[in-house]
């Protein structure tokens, strides 16, 4: 890697041509069109996954998409369920090209979701939970360093001597690694540019990956780049950590079904200094069959916690059991819009200690929820905290006209959280100032979102104010009241490829079996069975890795097919063909 001032679009770079994962966009909803130089276009995308393969080889290489006929979850009347719980989906060794889910009542869409949020790396993978006996306190490890308590700020302890490459003047030195010595104890992976003057002394310092587990006053050595003879080392101390302490963390992915209950959402209650794999956290509620000595890498094997954002401390509830709406009061402003979820834990009440959506603003503390009509009104009391939880459902409704970003779209949060210094009053106005601006490491280009409308920071932020592009990505640009919740946010590019699509008409079926594949299989003394309608359609045409077939054509018996639509040519009887659910 280059780690001298030059930086040019000559020098390497990587660019990922494909993930491990094939989402195919099944179904696409257009909210606003693309008009070149006018305006983005904004599209709502349904996304199912193409990864499925057998485990018989030597079928193992194909990748078959999720059974389309599951696209809505079953519903149990008895047992509604708003938020399913995410789908197996497993490709079958008989026939081939067959794919059936676990459970009828789960989500294929949140598998999808689940399979992309892994390839485009959001979360950190566990490798183990390490419960208490109540099974409310926890113990997190990672499989790679957390990314919590990244260093913001450091001052230079030490400029050190001949750093650069000797040019005699001043020289900008990137990828250098910011690390503990003589056996302190420090966090890890922090990176930095640092800037140097004519003699080879450090003059500036500019954090580009926080790294972990970090403590104000770590004193770390500057190293990895660069250097001349008559070298000194230099070394700076860490004066700014974002404290990350009282963010909520959804975990997925814990399997079997008898450990379910770990897959909740967490609130971080400890960080230690150097520890870059351990976290201590909080459970909502007490998880059912908690371990003391861990669960070990095995069932957490799939599993990744996600940062979705501050947990909200709840001064005061009240509770009408007679309108069943319960109003509650916020330490921190809450961000919160009509629609959203939350979870709330630590009431003394279980009748609180559950999921409820937004349906009032009042005010920046303060919103209100319907908990539901009772004949009770049972004690508010309780250290009461509110968790939010990562891509889950939400109540907000979208339109055309209103894609309710705040109410029920959920962006990516990227571990940052503040509020407003001063009110926007205008639409129009690229300024405002934020809250303890000097120790969150804003950098130009990051995405806010404040309400509904998503900002980009212009301009290299030193401090209040901060300059943006507003109204981004369709959203509109609107006032904001001052403390108004900001949120730094994380949109990933994503490349779309057309499918492979192959196009065949009048097509003439044979009884083509599972056998070799020419004409032989349809000999009648080759015939050993009735092929089943899941056997006649995967006979006729298999989509693999997300590819497409279009056909029409006529089987053996004079049935025409348009693509799983199967008409009776004596009778005129249409039927359309689905691969149906099976254990």
């Amino acid at each position: 890697m280059n780690n001298v001032s030059t930086r040019t679009t000559s020098l390497p770079r990587f660019v990922r041509k494909q993930y491990r994962e094939t989402l195919i966009v099944y179904r696409a909803q257009q909210i606003e069109p693309y008009i070149p130089g006018e305006q983005d276009g904004v599209y709502h995308l349904l996304v199912v996954n193409a990864s499925n393969s057998p485990s018989v080889a030597p079928f193992t290489g194909l990748r078959f998409s999720q059974p389309i006929q599951n696209l809505y979850p079953q519903l149990n009347r008895d047992n509604p369920v708003s938020d399913p719980k995410a789908a197996t989906s497993f490709a079958l060794s008989n026939p081939i090209g067959q794919v059936v889910v676990d459970d009828p009542q789960s989500s294929i869409t949140k598998e999808s979701l689940s399979k992309g949020l892994i390839d485009f790396g959001v979360g950190v993978g566990l490798t183990d939970i390490v419960s208490s006996s109540t099974g409310i306190a926890h113990t997190f490890h990672t499989a790679i360093d957390h990314g919590f308590n990244p260093i913001t700020s450091v001052g230079i302890t030490s400029a050190g001597l001949a750093y650069g490459v000797g040019s005699g003047g001043v020289e900008n030195l990137y990828n250098a690694r910011l690390v503990g010595f003589a056996g302190s104890i420090t966090g890890a992976n922090a990176t930095a540019r640092i800037t140097v003057n004519a003699s080879g002394s450090i003059t500036a310092v500019k954090i580009i990956d926080g790294g972990s587990a970090y403590g104000i006053g770590n004193t770390l050595a500057v190293v990895g780049v660069a250097t001349t003879s008559g070298f000194v080392q230099g070394y700076v101390t860490v004066t700014g950590v974002y404290s990350h302490i009282g963010e909520c963390l959804t975990v997925a992915g814990v399997v079997p079904a008898a450990l379910n209950d770990y897959n909740t959402v967490y609130k971080i209650t400890g960080i230690a200094t150097g520890n870059i794999k351990q976290l201590q956290v909080e459970s909502a509620s007490a998880v059912g069959n908690a371990s003391t000595t861990g669960i070990g890498v095995t069932v957490t094997a799939y599993s990744r916690a996600i940062n979705a954002g501050k947990s909200i401390d709840i001064t005061t509830l009240t509770y009408n059991n007679t309108t069943g709406i319960s109003t509650i009061t916020t330490i921190q402003n809450h961000g919160l819009s009509v629609g959203n979820k939350i979870t709330i834990g630590g009431a003394n009440s279980s009748l609180f200690n559950s999921d409820f959506l937004v349906k009032k603003v009042n005010s920046l503390v303060q919103f209100e929820t319907f908990v539901g009509i009772g004949t009770t009104s049972p004690a508010t009391t309780g250290t009461k905290t509110i968790y939010i939880k990562a891509f889950g459902s939400q109540g907000g409704t979208v339109t055309t006209e209103d894609e309710n970003i705040a109410g029920r779209l959920e962006p990516q949060y990227a571990g940052i959280t503040t509020t407003l210094s001063s009110a926007i009053n205008t639409a129009t106005v690229d300024n405002f100032n934020i809250q303890n601006i000097t120790s969150l490491d804003l950098n130009i280009g990051d995405y806010l979102l404040i309400d509904s409308e998503i900002m980009r920071i212009k301009t290299t932020v030193t401090g209040n104010p901060v300059y943006v592009f507003r109204g981004i990505y369709g959203t509109d640009a609107s006032t904001h009241d001052n403390g108004s919740v900001v949120r730094k946010i994380k949109l990933r590019p994503i490349e779309l490829r057309r499918h492979s699509i192959i196009r065949a008409s009048g097509h003439t079926f044979e009884y083509v079996g599972f056998g070799p594949g020419n004409y032989s299989t349809a000999f009648p003394d080759r015939q050993d069975r009735v092929l089943s309608d899941q056997e006649e359609i995967l006979s006729q045409s298999t989509k693999v890795d997300g590819g497409l077939v279009v056909f029409t054509g006529m089987n053996d018996r004079g049935a025409f097919y348009v693509g799983n639509k199967k008409v009776n040519s004596a009778t005129g009887q249409e039927q359309v063909l689905i691969l149906r659910f099976r254990l």
